[in-house]
């Protein structure tokens, strides 16, 4: 009886996995899932990771939907800047932003969630001073599918006493990441700078489709860009008009809208950030 042949990545990752297995990883690291059915396979490859010095896997079959993380948690002073870098590879189809994520949870000597040491200026809970949101590292420039560093720095809160660090996959279905080089170190605090924010309360009533919406707003955001604006605010659903409902004007991330925006956002060299009416970021 013949069989199909399999797909090249599952031997790719079969491969991996049975090279890697028999390491135990280094001490503190763990692995999570949200439930057992849907945990992809794990391991360790103490001589991956583009100098050798060892690498953190997560493999994918051909089922879509598994979800899982490698944690680790390093002791930190609140109220310091650290800096966090890890570097990163994804070998399938699955998109990197979306299937390779970091995280930085920040949590007390009890390990449980601290606060900001600011209380909030929203207007639905003004006064309040909320928990402490998660930190996401953003990609450097390069191949997203070659080893790129995932880094950011941020300021502990106060009351933090640790912070745990995630190295999750999600989601794609025969894809392999691998994470290495892992550091967090404290850092001195970043030089302040002045940063000019600018607001663009604009309903483009005569154009028909999302493509036309999203175009009428190039003129104000060149107009923002002349002005030095570091940060411009769009409106809330920016794409929706003419009629239209949201299923017609809904889209994939990333899609045409955040390819065209983000295409000017890189030509004026800012940030470009939509807002529900609530002040959510979206």
């Amino acid at each position: 009886m013949k069989f199909p042949p399999l797909p090249r990545a599952f031997f790719a990752a079969l491969l991996l996995l049975l090279a890697c297995t028999a390491h135990a990883a280094p001490p503190g690291w763990e692995t999570a899932s949200p439930r057992t059915e849907i945990a992809p396979d794990f391991a360790f490859d103490p001589a991956g990771g583009p100098d050798r010095g060892g690498s953190f896997i997560i493999s994918s079959d051909k089922r879509e939907g598994l979800m899982g993380r490698w944690t680790h948690t390093f002791p930190v002073e609140g109220g310091k800047h650290w800096h966090f870098s890890v570097l990163r590879k994804i070998t399938g189809p699955g998109d990197p932003r979306r299937s390779a994520v970091a995280r930085i949870l920040w949590q007390d000597e009890a390990g449980k969630p601290v606060l900001h040491d600011e209380p909030s200026s929203a207007t639905y809970q003004h006064g309040r001073v909320p928990r402490a949101e998660p930190e996401y590292p953003a990609d450097a420039a390069g191949d997203p599918h070659s080893w790129i560093e995932v880094s950011g720095t941020y300021r502990a809160p106060s009351k933090a006493a640790r912070a745990v660090v995630e190295l999750e996959f999600r989601w794609a279905a025969e894809t392999t990441v691998e994470w290495s080089n892992i550091s967090l170190v404290s850092v001195a605090p970043p030089a302040p700078r002045i940063a000019r924010l600018a607001a663009v309360h604009f309903v483009p009533r005569d154009a028909k489709t999302a493509a036309e919406r999203g175009a009428a707003f190039e003129p104000l955001i060149a107009e923002a860009a002349k002005k030095r604006a570091d940060l411009v605010v769009l409106p809330e659903t920016l794409t929706l008009g003419g009629g239209a409902k949201y299923p017609d004007v809904a889209e994939a991330i990333p899609g045409p809208s955040t390819e065209f925006f983000g295409t000017l956002a890189k030509r004026h060299n800012l940030y470009l950030v939509a807002l529900h009416e609530a002040g959510d970021e979206v």
